[in-house]
């Protein structure tokens, strides 16, 4: 969309095709099935605590509804017109197994509360903006929540505050955790 480069575009087509249709394998009931893939290859952060059942689902989902948007702006939708009915079965179950509706916030495997588990059910679209301001208020408050270890992971939170609304919030955070790092003489991020 940045680019206009459809060609580049057309050439990936079948890869992100193949990727989506091989990771639809892994649902069962429209959750991801965890347990059934290699779990050395499941990285979203270097926590060896992090619970990875919610942010998968939520990966997941925001995948496929980001593939099928490629798909439109290709004219390719009727080659993936089930889809937009998968993301939105994805949504429903994410909810009924994921979503306290109690606290606000997304669980995951055993209850545990996590930063990543409440990004990517707010990038893949899961909560909606008024949920997702609660659920990383939730987060953001709770001590014990498994918090994010690595650079890579936290432009990922920084993204989800940005796209419910807590730009203030995502500025000061990236200033923080980012500049943080060139305040101590970094040249590179660490």
């Amino acid at each position: 969309k940045e680019t206009g480069d459809r060609t580049t575009a057309e050439e990936l087509w079948p890869v992100v095709k193949y990727q989506i249709e091989f990771a639809r394998t892994y649902l069962k009931d429209w959750v991801y099935d965890v347990d059934k893939q290699p779990s050395w290859w499941l990285v979203f952060d270097w926590k060896d605590d992090l619970n990875r059942h919610a942010p998968i689902q939520g990966l997941m989902t925001f995948a496929i509804d980001k593939s099928y948007e490629l798909a439109c702006l290709l004219g390719r939708e009727a080659e993936v017109k089930e889809w937009p009915s998968v993301v939105k079965s994805m949504r429903k179950a994410s909810r009924e197994k994921y979503y306290d509706k109690s606290r606000g916030v997304i669980t995951s495997g055993g209850g545990q509360v996590s930063y990543l588990s409440q990004v990517w059910m707010i990038l893949s679209g899961t909560l909606d903006k008024k949920e997702a301001v609660k659920a990383l208020e939730y987060v953001l408050a709770d001590d014990t929540a498994c918090y994010i270890g690595s650079p890579y992971a936290y432009h990922y939170l920084i993204e989800a505050m940005i796209q419910c609304g807590m730009e203030e919030r995502a500025r000061e955070m990236l200033i923080t955790y980012w500049g943080d790092m060139v305040n101590k003489g970094a040249d590179t991020f660490w």
